[in-house]
Order: structure tokens, then sequence, then C-alpha cells
């Protein structure tokens, strides 16, 4: 059990930090300097996902 728990932290550390190396430099940063590198995936990915919902509104405005 504690293996399996272990395993998981890894795998969320793993795709954490690939989402937060396939932002954009500037977004990175920001990112960084208000939440650190120790924050969770789930904080991470609903960054991205407000991120993606703003840009679609965006492009649907400008249309």
């Amino acid at each position: 059990m504690i293996e399996d728990q272990e395993n998981r932290i890894d795998n969320e550390r793993i795709k954490f930090h690939f989402l937060l190396r396939n932002l954009p430099i500037k977004e990175r940063a920001a990112w960084l300097q208000v939440c650190g590198n120790q924050s969770d995936l789930y904080c991470l990915e609903q960054w991205i996902n407000a991120r993606n919902m703003i840009k679609q509104i965006f492009k649907e405005g400008n249309n």
C-alpha cells in the first residue's frame, strides 16, 4: 500500500513537471512566482484549463 502511494506521488510529480515545462516561459515564471514548485498537480491543471478556456472565449469573440 505504501509503495502504491509512493508510485502515485511520483507519477503526479512527473506529470506536474511535464505540464509546467510545456507552459510558455512567461506563464511558467508567473506560476512559479505565485505558487512555487511545490504546488499541487490539480492546481496546475486548473490553471491550464482556465487559460485554454480564456483563449477560446477571446478567439470566439474576435470572429
